[in-house]
Formats: structure tokens, sequence, C-alpha cells
């Protein structure tokens, strides 16, 4: 706000004066602009050209500044830009001066409260500020005020008073309905879309509108609505990823449609796919280990969803301006401890998200649908091609043993995440120069089907029986200076047992003879 103040005031003094000196030169009273006018019979225009307006741009720029601006000259106020007459719901100076003016119009209580602005809306709090400058040649006050809260939006003068009751008309539909700008930004939100969002609908306005979806499906939300706005065409819909305020996601249908008599405003409505209902919360799975200490109710996994998603907001932030200082983006970092400060705060702000991503995976572990035979082989050849680099870099020495002719019945995306995590924990476990062994052989589980093992074997510290039983199951007490907890990793295994587990396979440790673990993957035949 102080910039746009400062960048005000420059513009200001910039303008064209009438010639004669300032008013900091002046001793006042400082004459009349008439004073310093061109004597008649000393024409200063080229003869046949115009004069041109003293002021013809400057109320058009101020027009569109998304701030409030009052010029007051001579004991009263001689202008008002349109930013500020739409807050107040007046049409123009005169409208301004016959509702009594600011005396009228700013109101405050007691003198700790701040000071209130009339709008059309209600009293809202602003912040005004005051700038001495010159205006057309004589000195002024400018009254700079901005809304101190998001909660009521700079309205166009061009949109009509009736759609301040759109909302409440938008409350009639149990599902999803939000009215968007050209640039994304909501402008109205009904009851449903509020609580899918998890904000009141006051405090959506001049949001994105992509709040409501998933990271995966932002972009493809944002090409909509890049689409309708290039092309008149039908309302079009597409499915996406909708995210709700506690965590969860879902497949809606997205149906996007200019809005009659608004070209610049856009509705979108969000329906559950395969119900024409309201979004509803979908049912927690049953839990994935035998835990009889292991919490299982709804609550408890909205909960985790909700911490996850609260994690993250404020995370994200640190890590932009943490990785702002390794680019030196901002020039150059004077000392060079900052650097290696602001890496060694970008891998733990990493590792923070992958435990996040791991507590996340926990609470709603779902089975693979696309289920095919895979060649086993083919798999753990992609997944030693993947983890390769690595293997160089820390002079390791990797031996693949997996027979040709070994098949499973999974998701092959599944697999292969499986086998390339598991891998990857293996390498960085083992020290360097370090040995790992990768094999596959039809084996037994646990309740004694016959089933495909895959077998990776570390190098690394070994586990004791309650630390493996610690690291496959989130709901035990763990020690922090185990080998997944010290190395910010503390979920990892349990994740990839719960996944695993949910396709139908099932996941066991085993503890070396002096060093190292062996980790085993059961596979479906």
């Amino acid at each position: 706000f102080d910039e746009i103040a400062r960048t005000l005031t420059t513009a200001i003094d910039g303008w064209a004066r009438p010639p004669g000196p300032s008013h900091e030169e002046a001793d006042y009273p400082v004459p009349p602009a008439e004073a310093f006018a061109p004597v008649p019979d000393e024409p200063t225009e080229s003869p046949g050209v115009p004069p041109a307006p003293a002021n013809a741009w400057d109320d058009s720029l101020l027009n569109r500044l998304p701030i409030g601006l009052a010029v007051q000259q001579d004991g009263g106020i001689v202008f008002l830009n349109d930013t500020l007459l739409a807050w107040l719901a007046l049409e123009d100076l005169a409208a301004f001066t016959r509702a009594g003016g600011f005396g009228s119009l700013l109101t405050r209580d007691t003198p700790e409260e701040p000071l209130c602005l009339r709008t059309l809306s209600g009293p809202s709090p602003v912040d005004v500020r005051l700038i001495k400058c010159d205006w057309h040649g004589k000195p002024a006050v400018i009254h700079v005020l901005r809304l101190a809260e998001s909660a009521v939006a700079p309205r166009s003068r061009h949109l009509p008073v009736q759609a301040e009751g759109t909302s409440s008309t938008l409350d009639l539909f149990a599902f999803p309905i939000l009215v968007v700008d050209r640039s994304g930004s909501i402008q109205q939100a009904n009851g449903a879309a509020a609580e899918l969002c998890g904000f009141p609908a006051n405090e959506l306005r001049g949001e994105p509108f992509t709040l409501a979806f998933a990271t995966e499906s932002q972009a493809e939300a944002v090409s909509l609505l890049d689409a309708a706005i290039a092309t008149d065409s039908a309302p079009e819909s597409r499915h996406l990823s909708a995210r709700s305020r506690d965590g969860v996601q879902q497949q809606v249908e997205v149906t996007l449609a200019r809005m009659p008599g608004e070209g610049h405003l856009y509705s979108i409505a969000l329906r559950l796919v395969g119900d024409g209902g309201p979004l509803h919360g979908t049912p927690v799975p049953e839990p994935l280990f035998p835990d009889p200490a292991s919490p299982s109710d709804q609550a408890l996994s909205h909960f985790v969803r909700r911490v996850s998603h609260g994690v993250r907001s404020p995370l994200n932030g640190i890590l932009g301006f943490v990785e702002s200082v390794r680019a030196s983006a901002f020039g150059p970092v004077g000392n060079s401890r900052y650097s290696r400060h602001a890496e060694a705060a970008a891998a733990a702000a990493q590792q923070l998200l992958a435990t996040l991503e791991d507590i996340e995976a926990l609470a709603h572990p779902a089975a693979a649908e696309a289920v095919e035979v895979c060649t086993l082989v083919t798999v753990v050849a992609s997944a030693v091609e993947h983890a390769l680099p690595a293997i160089r870099r820390r002079r390791q020495v990797l031996r693949n043993d997996c027979a040709t002719e070994l098949t499973v019945r999974m998701n092959r995306e599944v697999l292969a995440f499986l086998v390339r995590s598991v891998l990857e924990e293996a390498i960085r476990a083992t020290p360097t120069a370090g040995q790992i062994m990768v094999s596959a052989q039809i084996m037994e589980a646990t309740g004694g089907d016959k089933r495909v093992g895959v077998l990776i074997r570390d190098g690394g510290p070994s586990l004791t029986e309650p630390q493996i039983a610690q690291a496959l199951s989130p709901f035990q007490a763990a020690r922090a200076s185990d080998r997944f907890s010290s190395s910010g990793r503390p979920f990892r295994l349990a994740r990839l047992a719960a996944v695993l587990k949910a396709n139908g396979g099932e996941l066991r440790l085993r503890r070396g003879v002096d060093s190292g673990m062996l980790c085993e993957l059961c596979l479906p035949l």
C-alpha cells in the first residue's frame, strides 16, 4: 500500500502545471491561476491546433485504481474517482455532497476502533492516508482510502445493484456454484460452495476459483475458463477433481457458462459424478492394519487430512522464500552461510512434504482398478535403470537376479511405484561402496498362498523385531533415532505396506545377520 501511495504521489507531481512558481516557492496565499495565464497578444499555441485538455488522461487513470481517491482543495472535495463512488453507491460528486461528505460517510464509535466507510454492503473498515501535493497547479490534499478487509470487494460501476441478491438465489441450489469474472476471481458463492471451500461466502470474494479444485485439476479448470472467454460457445462440462475443506478429493462434473446479461461474469457449477445431488464426504475404508489400537473412525481420517492441508499452506510460503534465497532471486546473498542454511532448510521442507504425502496416503489407501499381467523382470529393470545415477554417485554395487518367466497380476503403475520406492530406500540406507541385491522367487504368503516375491537386500543399519513392527504400523510409538525416523521418512514403509495390502499383496521386513535389512514384496500371481 505504501508503494501505491508513493507511486501515486510521483505521478501527480509529474502532471502538467501552468507556468509560474510552485506552491513551495510562492508566499501564501497563492495567487489564482489566472495570474499566470499568457498575455492575449502573445499566443503560445500554434494556429489551427486546438489546445489539449489540461487533465485529459488523469481522471481515467485514477478511475482504474483499486483504491478510493478524494481530492480536497480550497476547503472542499473537488474530485472523487469511480472506485470510491462505486463503494458508496453514489453517482457523482453532487450526490456525495448531498450525502454529507466524509463527515457522514466516515464513522467511528470509539477512538480505539478503526474508521468505517458506509459502503453499499454496510460499514466497512478502511485505512485512510493523506498526501499533500498539487492538483491542477494548486495545493491540494489527496485522501487515499483502502478497504481494510477483503470482505467488500471493489465493485464495477456498471454492475447492476440487483446482483447483490444473486447469492441468496444461488443458495437455493444444493450443489456448489461460483460466479467468477474473466480473471478467475470469485465474485459470488452460494452456501454449498462455501461449505466445500471451508470459508464464509463473503471471504471467498476476490479469491481464485481454483481454490475449490485439487492441485492436478487446477490447470484444466483454468483452461476451461479461458476457452469460455475466447469463444461464445454453449456451456461446456468436464470431469475434474474437487478438494473439500477436509482434504477429501472427489470426481465432479464442472459446468461453466457465461451468465446472461453479464458478459464479464461466468457461473461454475460442481456436481458429484454419478450423483446429481450435493457433494458428500467419501466413506473411510476399513483399517488396513490388524493393530487393535489403531483408530478407524472417520473423524480421525478427516483430522489427518485437515492437519496435512493446514501444514502445507504455510510450508509452501516458507519454501518459496527459501528457494528465492537459494537462487538469489532478489539480488546476491551477502554471506555464503545464508546459502548453506537455505540448502538445509529446503531439504528439511522437502522431507516434511514427503512425510505429509505418506500420511495422506495412509489415511485413504485405495486399490487400483486396472489390473493386468505384468512381467516382473521388466518392472524391476525399469526401477534399476531409474536408480542407476544415484548408485553410481555413491559407488555402490547392485546385483539383479530376477527370473524372466515370473509374472504377476497387478496394476503396472502401482507395482512400479512399490519396487522403485523400496529400491530408493535401500540406496539411501546403504553406505558408500556398499552392496544391494535384488532377486525374485516363488514364495508363500502369511496365509499359505503362493505368491511371487521381490526381495531387496541392502547394507544399511539393521532393525530389531520391535522396530520392524513399529516401521510397518503408523499407530505404534517409535524412537526418533531409528533408521527411518532419523532420515525424515518415519511413515514411508507403513505407506508402502498399506498400498501393497490394498492391492492384494503383503510387505515383510527381515533383519540381517550383522547389518542390513531384507524387504520382501509378496505379489499376487
